[in-house]
């Protein structure tokens, strides 16, 4: 049995209740489609057990299985929706303002 990567008490319970939320979309959805746990697990190239970890929102199933299952099934952009554009085009010259520095503080810019 492979080792466990992530241990549920390490997670956030909002990514755990996330994780749980897309696992029983994809279970309700294969069963909307009257797919067989074997034939999405083929289509997803993923055994059947990993199938059965995902639908109960086991957070060691890569994050990567969980969206083509939901993508798969047509819920991609329903669940996980694409990030607003202003988050994505950050400009890489950005700093964050500094307030102006008491004289205990140290310059950063001198470590570098």
């Amino acid at each position: 049995m492979p080792k466990k990567l992530t241990r549920p008490d390490t997670l956030h319970p909002h990514i755990q209740e996330r994780l749980r939320l897309w696992g029983l979309a994809i279970r309700a959805q294969r069963l909307r489609y009257q797919e067989l746990a074997n034939n999405l697990a083929r289509r997803l190239d993923i055994s059947v057990a990993t199938l059965r970890r995902m639908e109960h929102g086991d957070p060691a199933v890569s994050a990567a299985s969980y969206l083509n299952a939901l993508q798969t099934l047509g819920l991609l952009d329903l669940v996980v929706p694409p990030p607003a554009i202003d988050l994505t085009t950050a400009t890489l010259n950005q700093r964050v303002s500094r307030t102006s520095a008491t004289a205990n503080e140290i310059d950063d810019d001198d470590f570098f």
